[in-house]
C-alpha cells in the first residue's frame, strides 16, 4: 500500500502502523517527482493538480525539485499556494473578459477527464476551435486533454475533430501563435478578435447572412479591410459611422468553422469596452459586466456529472431596492426581444427598463439556469443607453440572475 497516508489512501500500512501524509509525501510522491524530472530528458512543463489540503511546505518542496532538476521547465499553477510559474483557471473555464499575466485554460474533448464508456458528448471541431481562439483572445494558453480509449488509443470522434480544427490552425497560424488580446476586453456578438501589431483579426463565429458585419467602438483609422481564405485575401468595402464600422461581406461564410476578416490599422487596435447591441443577431450581456446595486455579484461553479464543470457569474441576494445596470451602445434603433437567464423557486416578476420604456412580466423558474422571454423593448435612436433589471415579485432569496439577452425584432 504505497499510497498509504495520501488523499484517499489508507491511513495505516499493511503491518498496522499508522501512515501520515508526511510518510506518503516522502516515500511515494517526492521519489516519483524525482524520477520524472531526471529520467525522461528535458521537460517543458510539469503539470500538478494539487494542492487539495496539503501544506505549503510540501508544495515548496515539489517546486524546488522540479526547478533544480529541470531549470527550463514550467510548474503549473495548480501546484498550489501561489507557487506555480503561471496560473491555471478552473476546469473547462474560458474566461469572459481579458486576464492579465501568464495563465491557461484547461479543457477536454468531451465531458470526462479520461475514458468513460458512456460519454459520447464530444466537442465539435468548431467548439474546440472557438474555445482555443477565445482563450487566446483573452490573453491565455489553451490546454486540451484527450481522454484515450480503453486500449490507449485516440478514439475516432476526437481524432477527426482535432484534425479538422488543426487544419484551420495550419491555415491561420498567425492567429494562434502571434495573436494578442482583444482590444474590447471581451467577446463581441459575432465572435471575437485577435491583435497583432497594427493588425486586428476579426474571428467571426456566427456569420451574418445579411451581407453586413457591424464592428463596434473601434478608435482607429482603417487602412484596409480584407477577407481571408487561407493565404488568399480579398478586399472588402466598408463604411465608418459614428461609433461603429459597417463591412460589406459575402452572404456565405468562406470557412465552415471560423472566418477571418483582417483590418489593417494606423496603430495598435483600441476599442471601447462598452457592449454594443447588434442590429442583426442576439447580444448577450453577462452578469460579470453589470453594475450591481443592493445585491451581490458572485461566481458559481458546479459539476453536472463527475468531471463536467460549469461556471457562471451571477447576481443573488435580491431585495426591493436591488438594481442591475448594463451600459450599452445601440447601433440601430428598433424593437428588441428581452430574455433573462435565471434560476429560482416559483414565479417571478422582473422589470427591464431603459430611458424610454419599461418591460415588466411574470415567468416561472427552474432549479437550472435557462432563458425566459419577457417582451419587447424599444430604442428610438442610436447611442448610449443604460439597461436596468430589477426584481419586483418572487422568492428573492432563491433568485439568481446570470444575464440579459437582446434579440432584434425583424419586420
Amino acid at each position: 500500500m504505497d499510497n498509504a497516508g495520501g488523499n484517499g489512501g489508507p491511513d495505516k500500512y499493511e503491518n498496522g502502523q499508522p501512515a501520515s501524509f508526511d510518510d506518503y509525501f516522502n516515500k511515494r510522491c517526492l521519489p516519483d517527482i524525482q524520477q520524472i524530472t531526471t529520467e525522461y530528458g528535458d521537460l517543458a512543463l510539469v503539470w500538478f493538480d494539487t494542492p487539495g489540503g496539503i501544506e505549503k511546505k510540501y508544495v515548496d518542496k515539489l517546486v524546488e525539485v522540479v526547478h533544480h532538476n529541470q531549470p527550463k521547465a514550467l510548474v503549473s499553477g495548480r501546484v498550489g499556494h501561489g507557487q506555480g510559474d503561471y496560473s491555471t483557471l478552473g476546469d473547462m473555464e474560458v474566461p469572459k473578459k481579458n486576464v492579465d499575466g501568464l495563465w491557461e485554460s484547461v479543457d477536454v474533448t468531451n465531458d470526462s477527464w479520461g475514458y468513460a464508456w458512456y460519454d459520447n458528448n464530444w466537442k465539435t471541431p468548431k467548439q474546440i476551435l472557438i474555445n482555443t481562439l477565445s482563450t487566446v483572445a483573452r490573453g491565455g494558453n489553451y490546454m486540451l486533454n484527450i481522454g484515450l480509449g480503453p486500449r490507449g488509443e485516440i478514439l475516432p470522434q476526437p481524432r477527426e475533430a482535432l484534425f479538422s480544427s488543426g487544419r484551420w490552425i495550419k491555415a491561420y497560424p498567425q492567429i494562434i501563435y502571434q495573436g494578442g488580446r482583444s482590444p474590447w476586453g471581451h467577446a463581441v456578438f459575432w465572435g471575437d478578435a485577435i491583435t497583432r501589431g497594427n493588425t486586428l483579426s476579426l474571428l467571426v463565429y456566427n456569420w451574418p447572412s445579411t451581407g453586413k458585419l457591424f464592428v463596434p467602438g473601434l478608435d482607429n483609422k482603417i487602412n484596409s479591410v480584407k477577407l481571408l481564405k487561407g493565404k488568399m485575401a480579398n478586399s472588402l468595402r466598408y463604411t465608418v459611422h459614428s461609433g461603429f464600422i459597417e463591412i460589406d461581406i459575402p452572404v456565405a461564410a468562406p470557412e465552415k468553422l471560423v472566418s477571418v476578416i483582417e483590418l489593417d490599422l494606423d496603430s495598435p487596435a483600441k476599442a471601447s469596452a462598452i457592449f454594443s447591441v447588434d442590429p442583426q443577431q442576439q447580444t448577450t450581456l453577462d452578469a460579470l459586466f453589470a453594475e450591481v446595486r443592493g445585491a451581490e455579484k458572485t461566481d458559481e461553479h458546479w459539476m453536472e456529472k463527475f468531471g463536467e464543470w460549469k461556471h457562471v457569474d451571477r447576481i443573488k441576494g435580491w431585495s426591493a431596492d436591488s438594481k442591475v445596470i448594463w451600459k450599452v451602445n445601440v447601433i440601430k434603433p428598433g424593437y428588441y426581444q428581452v430574455y433573462l437567464n435565471y434560476t429560482g423557486e416559483g414565479r417571478y416578476v422582473w422589470k427591464t427598463e431603459n430611458t424610454e420604456q419599461i418591460v415588466q412580466n411574470q415567468q416561472n423558474s427552474s432549479n437550472v439556469y435557462q432563458w425566459y422571454p419577457f417582451g419587447w423593448i424599444h430604442f428610438s435612436k442610436p447611442g448610449d443607453y443604460e439597461i436596468t433589471v430589477s426584481l419586483i415579485e418572487g422568492n428573492a432569496g432563491k433568485a439568481s440572475l446570470t444575464g440579459i439577452k437582446l434579440e432584434p425584432v425583424c419586420f
